[in-house]
């Protein structure tokens, strides 16, 4: 009876995502273009799409527009981050998707699933791209559960094989680094609490450092073609915003397996991040110190990524 006074009590005070009316708007363009443009289970990558995939963007783009959201350059407008975090947060739910947990059991979020016409992933990443979104999908990887981030990594890195030399370069790095923090974040000793969940946990984290891997194949073995009718100079010049990116990443690596980061909770702006379901409510240790050491399965995770990050690096410097 106590354990359900408090679950009560969690529900009354956390910030429940509202369906607003920049919400419905969104949805009311998606259900247009998804019935009288182009159904959206047709859209995928290579899939002979952009006509649509730029009218459904450009629909997108005028509503924030008039909103403010993006000032005259189509660039997020800081003073409405909020709201576009919640656009962002609404279009990543109504992916189809499979997710291992049932978000309808996710209290906060669960009204706002199936209110829109379901993306598919090549239409969600065209949405986040071209509406300047990015940074709502880095903060979404690193900080939602990884149950949830790792389902969307796939088809991202897949997107990134259309994006400009330098958009991959800071993409992928935003990814790299986000990755990093989600899998520190996450942390905790499950082989004490429940087997299955750590050998879950474990199969996860595998996932998400090959999902490094493949975002560094971006460096190590870069689209040729997109640098036909490059002078030396220009590409000296991306060769070195290379290897930058690459030292910043270094970095990162090593300093969040250096020390374990002091955990911080989330801001009550970013609090649909925290999609808790009911097992991880009560069964989920408690934060550990500072100074605590990384479980088994997080320290060699981030060896992983670390021995990849440099093996790049030596790669790059070699070529």
């Amino acid at each position: 009876m106590k354990e359900f006074c408090t679950l009560l009590n969690e529900i009354g005070n956390s910030s429940v995502m509202e369906l607003s009316g920049d919400l419905n708007k969104v949805a009311l363009i998606l259900n247009n273009t998804n019935r009288y443009v182009r159904s959206f289970d047709n859209i995928i990558f290579d899939g002979g799409n952009e006509a649509y995939i730029i009218e459904i963007v450009a629909r997108l783009l005028r509503f924030l527009r008039r909103q403010n959201y993006l000032d005259e350059h189509n660039k997020v407008n800081e003073l409405c981050v909020t709201q576009l975090r919640q656009i962002a947060m609404y279009l990543f739910l109504n992916t189809d998707v499979s997710f291992r947990y049932d978000l309808f059991r996710v209290v906060h979020v669960k009204h706002l699933l199936n209110t829109a016409p379901q993306l598919s992933k090549c239409l969600l990443l065209n949405c986040i791209w071209g509406l300047d979104l990015d940074r709502f999908l880095y903060e979404i990887v690193s900080n939602t559960p990884l149950w949830f981030s790792m389902q969307f990594l796939d088809q991202t890195i897949s997107s990134l094989r259309y994006a400009k030399p330098y958009e991959v370069l800071e993409r992928t790095e935003s990814l790299v680094r986000s990755i990093c923090f989600a899998i520190c974040r996450t942390d905790c000793d499950w082989q004490k609490i429940d087997r299955n969940r750590y050998v879950d946990h474990q199969r996860t984290l595998g996932k998400m450092c090959d999902h490094v891997a493949e975002l560094l194949c971006f460096y190590n073995t870069p689209d040729s073609s997109k640098f036909q009718g490059w002078s030396k100079v220009r590409k000296h010049t991306y060769f070195g915003y290379v290897l930058w990116h690459l030292f910043k990443m270094v970095l990162t690596g090593l300093k969040l397996s250096d020390r374990r980061p002091r955990p911080k909770p989330l801001d009550s702006s970013m609090a649909m991040y925290e999609l808790v379901i009911e097992p991880d409510r009560y069964n989920t240790p408690s934060s550990a110190p500072a100074s605590a050491l990384y479980s088994g399965p997080t320290e060699q995770a981030l060896m992983k990524i670390n021995t990849c990050l440099l093996n790049t690096l030596e790669t790059c410097i070699m070529h």
